[in-house]
Order: C-alpha cells, then structure tokens, then sequence
C-alpha cells in the first residue's frame, strides 16, 4: 500500500535530515512520553516516529521492538499529511483502513492516533502516536491531553537547539565580565546577549538554508501616572507585558530586553509569513489585556516589527536589525497597535 507524498517532500527530508536525529540513540527523555502515553490512552503501543524518504524510524517505542518499518504501509506516513491529529477510532470497521494489510492482517490494528511533529521551520518530519489491537472511543478531553504530548515531544526535539545558542553566549562570557546576561525585570537576555544568540542563529542557519526570524516589540505609549508611581506602574507594564511575550513564542524561540521598553525574539527557522503570524498573534492577545496596578488597570498595547533572513539570504544581523528598527519606527508613527513587515530589500 502506497503512502502518498507530501508536496512539499523534498524540502521536508531536507528539513528532518538536519535535525540529524535518525539512526540515534534511544534517549529517556523521549522513552518516558511513550511510556505515559500508553498508561493515559490504556494502549500496548506509543511511538515517535520520523519518515525518511522509505523507512519510518523510531525514536523511542513502547511495546513495539522493532527500530524501523517500510514508509508504505505505515500509518504515521499518513499523519504527516496534515496539521491536525489522524484519529481512526476502529480501522477494522472503517471502508477506507479496513483492507489495510496491518488491519486485515498482523497485527490487526484496530485503534490509531496519531499527531505530526514539526522540524524547526515547520516542516512535518514525524509522527507521535498511540496504538491498539482492541477499538477506542476518543473524547475531546482525551484529544487535548494527546495535543499536550505531542507538544511535550516537540519540545524535547526542538529546545536543544536554543539552549546551544544560548549556552554559548553564557558559557563564553561569564568568564569575561562579572555583569549578569539576564535582565532583572523581565528575565529576558540584555541586549548584548540576545544580539549575539542572534548572530549565532544566522551562523547556524547559512549552511543548513535554514530562515531565521526577528520580532521586534515596542510597548505604546502607557497614560500619564504621578512621578513617584510612574516607574513602579511602568516595571509592572514591562513584567507583564514580557510574561504575555514568553507565553505566547516557541519554547526553543529566544527573546531579550532590547531597550527601556522593547524586546526582541529570534525566531530559528521562521521564514517573513510565520514570524508574522507570531508577531500578530502576540499584538492581538495583549491587546486585549490590562495590567493591574495600585493606582487602578492600565492598557497598554504593542507595536511589532518582523523581519526575516527568508527575504535576504545573504543578511547580516545588523541588516536585519536596522530593518526592524525602521519598520517599528513607521509602525509607530502610523498610531501604533499594529505589525509591520520590514523590508531587507537592497537600497
């Protein structure tokens, strides 16, 4: 039985194989989700799964042996057509599976579930799923603690990455100077970090053709408050409005305090149209916020610029810092609340 290929094949085994997570070793981080995951589903088999160009390698298995199978014939090659989770809740009784040789035949898979995992630039490499012999019934509560797995494994493949980058800066630095890296306020990076973990993002990427995307968000204008209350309110707008930033990235995304009152995110393997969504996703959710403060609820809104190195392969960080900084100054001079695209193309 042939699997179908995504559109987008060729980039995708590019994407996976830059991971370079095939052929590793089992590791416990990822053998400790597929254990919970049969204890949650009542399920003899979980498994994460990558789909190389004719094979679907396991990262970590429970209640299955093998290492590897055939990419045709394996459901999770179907999981990686889409975004949302493939749920057959009885194969055996459904037209389009039940003359599938693995239901007709050993060994008869009645119950399948199963979730694609993203490569950094979102590309779907794999497939996290749980598997019985016996049919299952799916609950909306049962689909949402199957969506926080899938979750926890993207971020077990993912957040090395980050940390490297961000590591380094530390690891290099805090022999250099007794300063700290992290801002009091926020916990975000300083500046001088965030611009590096930036730079080594772009080192990273080149090589790879791999995008990386820059956010950067500017706090409007907060009303007028008494001189001795205004730095307590404005430290409450920064902590709060950078807690609603964290929430709202990647956890392998990277952000820093960049100036009195802006902040700038690195986001690896976002090309100009995701880190855009990003970016308005984060304005239209504090937008709708307000921040209490002793002296009543303040609003305050953001304005973001977005910039990526997908526009200008050969940008630099200071090209696409300058871009950004433009772009947020035009953003605010147009009012404000609002996302603005920033331009790397050659002056």
């Amino acid at each position: 039985m042939h699997a179908p290929r995504p559109d987008d094949e060729t980039e995708r085994l590019k994407s996976l194989h830059h991971l370079r997570v095939l052929d590793t070793s089992k590791e416990e981080r990822f053998d400790r989700i597929t254990r919970l995951a049969c204890r949650i589903f009542d399920t003899p088999v979980s498994t994460i799964g990558f789909i190389d160009a004719d094979r679907l390698w396991f990262k970590s298995s429970t209640g299955f042996a093998l290492r590897e199978v055939a990419r045709d014939g394996a459901f999770c090659a179907y999981t990686i057509l889409g975004d949302d989770p493939m749920v057959i809740p009885d194969a055996k009784s459904d037209p389009r599976w039940q003359d599938h040789p693995t239901v007709a035949g050993e060994p008869h898979i009645r119950f399948y579930m199963g979730h694609p995992i993203h490569a950094v630039d979102g590309r779907r490499v794999g497939s996290f799923c749980v598997v019985d012999y016996r049919p299952h019934s799916v609950s909306s509560a049962d689909l949402q603690a199957f969506h926080d797995l899938s979750g926890w494994v993207q971020t077990e493949l993912l957040l090395p990455r980050s940390r490297a980058s961000q590591l380094e800066v530390v690891f290099e630095r805090e022999r250099l100077d007794s300063h700290p890296r992290v801002d009091s306020i926020t916990r975000f990076w300083r500046a001088a970090a965030i611009r590096e973990i930036l730079e080594r993002e772009l080192a990273r990427s080149k090589p790879e053709r791999q995008p990386v995307g820059v956010m950067l968000i500017g706090i409007d204008g907060v009303e007028r408050a008494p001189e001795k209350t205004g730095r307590i309110r404005g430290d409450l707008v920064l902590a709060e409005v950078s807690h609603a930033v964290s929430m709202a990235v990647r956890p392998y995304d990277s952000l820093g305090r960049w100036g009195e009152n802006e902040f700038l995110v690195v986001l690896p393997g976002a090309d100009l149209a995701r880190s855009a969504v990003a970016a308005e996703r984060i304005r239209q959710a504090r937008s709708l916020s307000r921040v209490e403060t002793s002296s009543g609820p303040v609003r305050a809104t953001i304005t973001i610029a977005v910039g990526s190195s997908s526009d200008d392969e050969s940008a630099s960080g200071d090209d696409l810092l300058a871009a950004i900084t433009e772009a947020l100054r035009l953003a605010r001079e147009g009012g404000g609340n609002r996302t603005r695209l920033a331009s790397l193309l050659r002056r």
